[in-house]
This record gives structure tokens, C-alpha cells and sequence, in this order.
């Protein structure tokens, strides 16, 4: 079983990682007769599972949630994942962000694509009151 900053790391525990640059991925942790696993929506392969090495072989982790799943049964994720593993990702509808939500049934307390969004308006917003302003001189 892993550990970070000291905790044991549970099943049904969500792990924040960051990979590229500023850009964070989400997976849920769950350890299967010693081995410890990933599952977690990926955008090129969608819904899979991976061993922690393999997950963490471009990842950093950065922090882990406790879910109301967290110290759950490996059944109990296998099942969820069944219930998931046939859907697409796609950036605004099933991201992994989207996918912890349904796994979990627990609300992740900033969704990234929304920060996202919103610094994009707050630029888009501030580059037109300032053209408008330049041009009024």
C-alpha cells in the first residue's frame, strides 16, 4: 500500500497528479492482492486501469482526496469501472475530472476546465475593454 506525506493511501482514494506543465489528472487508487493500481480516464485510451509504476511514469503526485468510497472493497471499484469503462473521454462532457465525479458520487472542489474558462474570459474580456479604451484616444 502506498503512502504520501506519511498517510496510507486507500482504496477509493482520489490521487490529484500533475503531469505537463500546469495540467492536473485525477485517478482514483485502489491496491489488488498487493499490487497497487490506478483507474482513471485517460484521453487517448479512455476509462483503464494501470499499475502505480506505469501511471507514474510522467506524473508527479500532488495531493490525495478522501471519497465516500475511500476503503472500499477492489470489487466495489471493479464494478464502477465496469459501469464506466465504455465511455468516451471527451474534454468538456467526461474528462478526468468527470470521471472521478461518477466514480466517487463525490464533487472535486475546482474543476480544472472551469478554471480554465474562466481565466480564458477574464483575458478575453480584459483585451476588449482595453482595445476599446485605446481606441476612444
Amino acid at each position: 500500500m502506498e503512502e504520501f506525506n506519511g498517510e496510507k493511501i486507500a482504496n477509493g482514494d482520489v490521487l490529484k497528479t500533475q503531469s505537463k506543465l500546469f495540467v492536473y489528472h485525477y485517478a482514483i487508487y485502489f491496491n489488488e492482492n498487493g499490487i497497487d493500481k490506478v483507474v482513471h480516464n485517460s484521453s487517448s485510451k479512455s476509462v483503464i486501469i494501470q499499475t502505480w509504476d506505469d501511471f507514474f511514469e510522467d506524473r508527479k503526485l500532488i495531493d490525495i482526496f478522501e471519497t465516500n468510497i475511500s476503503g472500499c472493497s477492489v470489487d466495489f471499484i471493479y464494478e464502477k469501472y465496469n459501469e464506466l469503462k465504455d465511455k468516451k473521454f471527451d474534454l468538456t462532457g467526461f474528462n478526468c475530472e468527470d470521471f472521478v465525479i461518477q466514480f466517487t458520487d463525490t464533487k472535486l472542489k475546482v474543476k480544472q476546465l472551469n478554471l480554465w474558462y474562466s481565466i480564458g474570459f477574464i483575458g478575453l474580456g480584459s483585451y476588449f475593454i482595453f482595445k476599446n479604451f485605446i481606441s476612444k484616444k
